[in-house]
């Protein structure tokens, strides 16, 4: 009889430990929508750089497709990245792609970021996550590629050399012209995330 009553309480613990880990990833995912898929019109963007400009994802699409970066700042990951995405903008930028990051800091580590990197394309704070949430973001980095008409040409959840190379493949594409050959080392072969 006595061993019947551990066990009892053993599961009676154990479902109890369920519950609260099923609670808390609902709680963590209230309000983040799903990843947006290929085809679909792209979530809205409008946002403020450091130096108080806003941004609007509507606005830039006037001129061409968009590639959408999205950073933690406290993330190694993100850090690794940075560089990398800093040389697709500068190779794709000439070419019509616009690029912008949306950061998803409070103000101190936005300016923070900002200061140590200084990239090369408009980089908006999101410190209540609605755009993060709007694209289903989970992972950092995670990219999106907006084509001129406001669709989802392909989202990136994480990071590595092959997903560059397939971002710089689907830019190009959209473009209509060849890819641009960039040399993306130091990036990981295998797919980081933090």
């Amino acid at each position: 009889m006595k061993s019947s009553i551990i066990t009892d309480v053993k599961h009676f613990r154990l479902c109890g430990l369920a519950a609260t880990v099923a609670a808390v990833a609902v709680a963590c995912a209230a309000g983040l929508a799903d990843a947006p898929k290929p085809g679909t019109v792209a979530p809205g963007i409008i946002g403020t750089t450091a130096d108080g400009k806003v941004v609007s994802l509507k606005e830039e699409l006037k001129n061409g497709p968009v590639l959408v970066y999205f950073i933690s700042t406290t993330c190694p990951v993100s850090r690794i990245a940075t560089p990398q995405y800093t040389k697709y903008a500068k190779a794709y930028q000439a070419q019509g792609i616009k690029v912008i990051g949306v950061v998803n800091s409070g103000k101190d580590g936005f300016l923070k970021w900002n200061e140590a990197h200084a990239a090369p394309y408009p980089v908006v704070l999101d410190p209540g996550y609605k755009v993060i949430r709007s694209y289903g973001v989970e992972k950092a980095p995670s990219s999106a590629l907006i084509s001129k008409d406001g669709k989802v040409v392909k989202f990136w959840s994480g990071f590595s050399r092959g997903f560059l190379e397939e971002t710089s493949a689907a830019s190009a594409k959209a473009l209509g012209k060849a890819p641009i050959k960039i040399d993306f080392k130091g990036a990981p072969a295998n797919w980081m995330a933090g």
